[in-house]
Order: structure tokens, then sequence, then C-alpha cells
């Protein structure tokens, strides 16, 4: 009997000082908001968004190496 009540108050003791400690860092506030900002990012990325290309594109071509050219394909599975 006296063993039990001895791990009782262990075992309470643990659990006290780990709801102590929780308190101290604030941990339940930082857990809150790490909720509230994957909440937002997940109502960001939901919503459908528009990309616009611009047709007019004045950019030079750029001449890639064979090797690139071959990794690229594979990777793409392109034909020549």
């Amino acid at each position: 009997m006296e063993v039990i009540i001895g791990l009782v108050i262990i075992v309470a003791f643990v659990f006290l000082m780990r709801a102590f400690g929780a308190w101290m860092l604030r941990i339940d506030d930082v857990i809150f908001y790490q909720k509230e900002i994957l909440r937002e990012l997940k109502n960001n990325n939901s919503k459908p968004k528009k990309v616009e290309f611009d047709d007019n594109d004045e950019t030079e071509n750029i001449e890639m190496d064979s090797e690139v050219v071959k990794a690229l394909r594979k990777a793409n599975q392109l034909k020549k």
C-alpha cells in the first residue's frame, strides 16, 4: 500500500511539474497560434488562383547544354 501511495505521489508530481512548465513556457499559446496560422494557410491555399501569362514576352531564348536537354526530356518524358 505504501508503494502505491509513493508511486501516485511521484506521478502526480511529474504531471504538476509538466503543467507548471507548460504554463511558464506558454506552450498552450504557441500551439494556439500555430493552429491559427495553419488554418490561414489552408484557407489561402484552397482558393483557386488565376495566373495570367503575357504573350508579348520579349525575353531572349536560352541555349541549353545537350546534357541539360537530355535530362529535361528524361524528366518530363518529352519527345524529340
